[in-house]
């Protein structure tokens, strides 16, 4: 090893150090480390590697050595990656650039020397400005071991000598110039931690709302004042470095506030907390919490004093005490475990004083154990842990008064700062109250859904013996007994319907048992009052009938079962000990009994609806089996089957009614009853008869001893015979009685009677019926004869035909041998002959007074006549002989007052009719007089109708023979046009009242030209476009001359629009298409037709063919197309 050796190396460690110096100078004063100083740190540091190697130590050709290691480490330790890859790239490239034989392995020492850097930098983890001076050695030793193995790269025989040469040095030096550049790295880190520290919390000390000062510690005065104590004191920082504390706390002089500081100078405190006033610049002062201790700025000790106003925690503090002395709910302060105070209401709520509660603990003032079975202790210790670690607790308690009476408590307990002292506040409330109805309302809750429930299970069931069973298994859930049981009462009995829980208990009640409620004094008692009756004690209730197998019964509750008002059950619970039941037990058993009442109810109905359900298919069996009956007979027969079907019988009978005799005999009888066939029966005699009299239903158990049964029928009867009458009525009128009798061991149920009672009602309805029914049937008959005469009045026939078929419907209807129509001619005054039948010989016209019929007529009365009558007159006597009549009758026929004819009919028997027959002659007779009344009237408004219609066109052909006298037409020309038109119209499918008005139409079609001037109209030349204006205006004069004539509007089409065009060129008003009536379409052509094949004084007539062309090229221009196709068709079908 030479001397220029340590020369060289010394030398470019020395240059490596001073630029290290320089780069902490410049670059390592900024801030930051942003991504492009990252870059310029790396580039300045691959300068920095490039100026080492141009100072590098040549040890031989191609091998240098230089500091570049000890820079790219230190660069990959404190710089980190990206700025020391940069170096490395700047540095690595240059040596490659130097090249030589130890090019190669002065890169490698490069990049591994970078490499090591990282590595530690990343395995350290740790402030690197906190480096040990040994760890920088230990870091140079480690780098530079890596570069010497590197050395064995070297080409040839070179590391051998290279490495004598250099290890020593290495060793020595490069470690050293590590340590030195890391030191300087180090404590520039340092320090720049140092001043962003220092920046930091003069930044926190500037922005805190308390006011904090620096003062020195002999000369008190303040060094640093923050914004905050600026503000609130209203000083200048200025002036506030000329003070001390004394200047601001009025209640402290020099010496008072050293001998306060004392024990921070012998450190005996780090801390003093103390509150005082401060005073501002205005004088003014205010309270606050002083925080002063001693601490190091740099090389100094000063005074920190941070200050905080409290004066919104006084007034906090106070309003505090306030709430705290006056809250509702007991409040106390835990310090430990202990109470320390508490306020009134605690006092209050336990019943302590506060002497007292002030030292025991909140387990002391509880039960040893909380509902959850957890000691009060060990939980309350748990609680109190919670708050102190700042975790509020709320939770539910059992607190015990000093009575020792416990009482449900909510406790919210949180941690409380006093004065830096950990406290706690517990606010207790009692909330035995809420418990209570919190209690109370999960018991509503539960009863409510128990009993829905209970609704539901009862309302799924209609059988009763169901519903019981499921009445007891819900009883139970509701209120819990020993025992229960359901009895019904029935026909004044009270029956054991069902029990539960007995068997087990050693006890067989019998079920169907039935006694008297009179016997029961707690079950007459639930009857009377309606209800439920407790008996706590059944030992102490005088009136319980002890039965062998009930001992183990202790205590006893009932309720009624009440459906409508009227109680028709019980509910029983028995129960083996002592005060088992409470109110509250009743009340929930009236309840249940309620919604089994409900239940029973339903049950009831359904079984009610079911008996009346089999009643009504069998009434409408029976109903169905009498349909078809004809006669009385065979109806009264079906009946009486039907019913002893019904009720399973062979005997029974039907009473009916004889008004001629006023007497009950059997119509119908089957089994012993036909023995009774003989007896006859006044209203009111035995049985039946007094039935028929009451209109009653009567229930015998035994005809035999019934002393309202006749003698001599009672010896008639089986033995031990029972059974059921019913009347048989037909609304208000009773026709019979219904007897059904049951062989002995059969037993009449009301079920029966009351299907008897339904089929006696039945059967009358079916025996009025069928009288009624030929009633009916005559009253139809006539009412049909009625409506046939009104119909042919109506339909205009003639009046003969009429009167002939309303005799007819008289002998059908009445039934009579004759009759005649005879009507009133007011110009001979003689009744004449119409219509008749049945007679002989009939006198053609007759004067008012004669025979019958003209006494009627001129007497305006209903005559009657019977052979022997001694008023008859002389002809009526030879005309009764000559016919042989017996009877007749003779009405006037008036209508509206007027005689306009009469009516006579005549039996060859002896009649003597009912009101209903001659009320319904009189009808006949009537509805006669109007037919023929209407008849003239018809007759005379058609009469009038055709003579004015006939006068109506006679004028208007008059007025059509005027016009072309007056337009000086070819003679006939109207009469042709409008018998074309006509013509042309029925093939185009116009008839009825619509032909007729094109034919009034066609005649009047130049009824307008009655308003042209004779000069315009006579005019021989032609004329001027102000004369065709005035000459085209006569459509429009037709229309205003016609319109005012009714009859004659729907003629109107031809005589207005006859000169409009199909194109919409015609006048006077440019109709086109449709929009012109269709019958002015068919005249357009027609009129045309007939000028072009006439003579005219100006012009010869049209060739038939050239009319024909003309016509069709005028199609869709002046014709309608459809018109033209027609007319041109009927012309060559019909020329004319």
């Amino acid at each position: 090893m030479n001397q220029p050796t340590w020369h060289g190396l010394l030398f470019n460690a020395t240059l490596l150090l001073g630029m290290s110096v320089l780069y902490d100078l410049i670059l390592l004063q900024g801030r930051g480390a942003s991504r492009l100083r990252q870059v310029i740190s790396g580039i300045v540091l691959g300068g920095i590697g490039i100026a080492i190697i141009l100072t590098a130590f040549p040890l031989i050709d191609g091998v240098i050595f230089d500091t570049r290691s000890v820079l790219i480490s230190i660069s990959g330790l404190f710089f980190g990656f990206l700025p020391t890859l940069i170096a490395v790239g700047l540095t690595a490239a240059y040596r490659l650039y130097l090249g030589g034989g130890g090019a190669l392995t002065g890169v490698m020492v490069i990049f591994t020397s970078a490499l090591i850097g990282w590595v530690w930098r990343y395995l350290r983890r740790r402030a690197l400005e906190k480096m040990a001076w040994w760890e920088l050695y230990l870091f140079g030793w480690v780098v530079h071991l890596n570069m010497l193995l590197w050395m064995y790269t070297l080409p040839g025989s070179l590391a051998r000598p290279v490495l004598a040469e250099i290890t020593l040095p290495v060793l020595i030096i490069y470690p050293v110039a590590t340590l030195l550049v890391g030191e300087i790295l180090s404590l520039n880190f340092q320090r720049q931690r140092a001043s962003r520290e220092r920046e930091r919390l003069l930044a926190v000390l500037e922005s805190s709302l308390n006011e904090i000062y620096l003062f020195h510690p002999n000369t008190l005065r303040f060094e640093y004042v923050n914004a905050a104590a600026l503000r609130n004191l209203d000083y200048t920082l200025e002036q506030m470095r000329t003070m001390t504390p004394v200047n601001i706390k009025p209640e402290y002089n020099l010496a008072t506030f050293r001998e306060l500081i004392q024990p921070l100078l012998k450190g005996q405190t780090p801390v003093i907390v103390f509150e005082t006033r401060h005073r501002r610049a205005d004088g003014s002062t205010y309270p606050v919490e002083v925080h002063l201790q001693l601490v190091k700025v740099g090389n100094e000790q000063v005074f920190l004093a941070v200050i905080q106003d409290i004066s919104e925690r006084l007034r906090s503090t106070l309003r505090y005490r306030t709430l705290f002395e006056n809250a509702y709910d007991a409040v106390f302060i835990i310090e430990g475990e202990r109470f320390i105070e508490c306020n009134p209401r605690a006092v209050e709520l336990f019943g302590y004083s506060r002497e007292e509660l002030l030292g025991k603990t909140p387990f002391e003032v509880s039960p040893p154990e909380q509902p959850d079975g957890m000691p009060s202790d060990v939980k309350a210790r748990e609680l109190i842990h919670l708050a102190v670690m700042g975790q509020p607790q709320l939770f539910e308690w059992v607190h015990l008064r000093k009575d020792h009476t416990p009482f449900d408590a909510e406790v919210s307990l949180s941690a409380l700062n006093l004065e830096g002292q950990t406290l706690l506040q517990a606010i207790v409330r009692d909330i035995t109250l809420r418990k209570r109805m919190e209690k109370n309302e999960r018991e509503q809750r539960l009863l409510a859904e128990t009993l829905r429930e209970t609704a539901l299970s009862l309302a799924s069931t209609l059988e009763l013996d169901e519903l019981l069973d499921r009445i007891l298994e819900n009883l139970e859930k509701v209120v819990p007994a020993s025992a229960c049981n359901i009895m019904l009462i029935e026909d004044g009995m009270v029956r054991v319907a069902r029990t539960r829980g007995y068997r087990e208990r050693g006890y067989m009640p019998t079920e169907g048992i039935a006694f008297s409620l009179n016997t029961t004094q707690n079950l007459r008692t639930i009857a009377e009052t309606g209800r439920v009756l407790i008996i706590p004690r059944l030992e102490e209730y005088p009136h319980w009938v002890r039965v062998p197998g009930t001992e183990w019964m202790r205590s006893y509750a009932g309720a009624p079962i009440v459906v409508k008002g009227e109680v028709v059950g019980f509910l029983n619970l028995d129960g083996d000990r002592p005060n088992q039941f409470s109110e509250e037990d009743g009340e929930r058993l009236q309840l249940f009994a309620d919604q089994a009442a409900i239940a029973f109810a339903n049950a009831s109905l359904y079984q009610q609806t079911q008996r009346l359900l089999r009643r009504l298919e069998a009434i409408n069996h029976v109903s169905n089996v009498l349909r078809p009956a004809q006669t009385l007979d065979e109806l009264l027969n079906l009946l009486l089957t039907e019913t002893l079907h019904l009720l399973e019988t062979q005997d029974g009978a039907i009473w009916m009614y004889d008004n001629t005799r006023d007497e009950l005999r059997i119509a119908i009888a089957a089994g012993w009853q036909t023995r009774l066939r003989p007896f006859a029966l006044k209203p009111g005699e035995s049985i039946a008869g007094s039935v028929y009299l009451r209109r009653e239903v009567y229930l015998t158990h035994n005809l035999q001893e019934d002393p309202l049964n006749a003698p001599a029928i009672r010896r008639l009867v089986p033995e031990n015979t029972g059974g059921v009458f019913v009347p048989v009525q037909a609304g208000t009128q009773t026709l019979g009685v219904f007897a059904i009798t049951l062989p002995s061991g059969k037993t009449v149920q009301p079920d029966d009677v009351s299907l008897v009672a339904a089929l006696g009602e039945m059967g009358g309805a079916a025996i009025l019926r069928m009288r009624l029914h030929e009633e009916m049937r005559l009253h139809i008959q006539r009412l049909e004869m009625l409506h046939r005469i009104d119909t042919e009045v109506l339909k205009n026939t003639h009046l003969t035909d009429t009167l002939r078929m309303a005799l007819e419907l008289l002998r059908e209807t009445l039934k009579v041998d004759s009759a005649v129509i005879r009507l009133y001619n007011p110009d001979t005054q003689l009744l004449e002959l119409a219509a008749s039948f049945g007679m002989a010989t009939v006198e053609h016209a007759i004067q008012p007074g004669e025979y019958l019929a003209g006494k009627a007529a001129s007497e305006r009365r209903t005559m009657r006549f019977w052979r022997g009558d001694p008023n008859i007159t002389p002809e009526w006597e030879e005309l009764v002989r000559r016919e042989g009549l017996e009877t007749a009758f003779a009405l006037p026929l008036i209508a509206h007052g007027e005689l306009v004819g009469t009516l006579g009919v005549a039996m060859r028997n002896l009649f003597h009719p009912n009101r209903e027959w001659e009320d319904f002659l009189d009808t006949v007779a009537g509805q006669l007089a109007l037919a023929i009344q209407s008849n003239r009237l018809i007759e005379q408004l058609r009469r009038s109708n055709q003579e004015l219609l006939l006068a109506y066109d006679t004028t208007i052909e008059g007025w059509s023979r005027a016009m072309d006298l007056r337009d000086r037409e070819t003679e006939g020309h109207t009469q042709r046009v409008t018998q074309l038109t006509l013509k042309l119209a029925q093939r185009m499918g116009i008839t009825g009242e619509a032909l007729t008005h094109l034919r009034r139409g066609a005649l009047l079609h130049d009824i307008g030209k009655m308003g042209i001037p004779d000069h315009i109209l006579h005019k021989p030349g032609p004329l001027t476009d102000e004369e065709w204006q005035i000459m085209r205006q006569h459509p429009v004069y037709a229309i205003e001359m016609l319109s005012a004539i009714e009859y004659l509007k729907p003629a109107l089409e031809i005589p207005g629009f006859h000169h409009e065009k199909w194109d919409g060129s015609g006048y006077p008003y440019g109709l086109k298409g449709e929009a012109i009536p269709m019958g002015a379409r068919i005249f357009a052509i027609v009129d045309v037709w007939d000028a072009l094949t006439s003579d005219r004084p100006y012009r010869k007539a049209w060739t038939r063919e050239k009319t024909v062309e003309y016509i069709r090229e005028q199609s869709g221009k002046h014709f309608d197309p459809k018109v033209v196709e027609a007319f041109l068709k009927m012309m060559e079908e019909e020329p004319f």
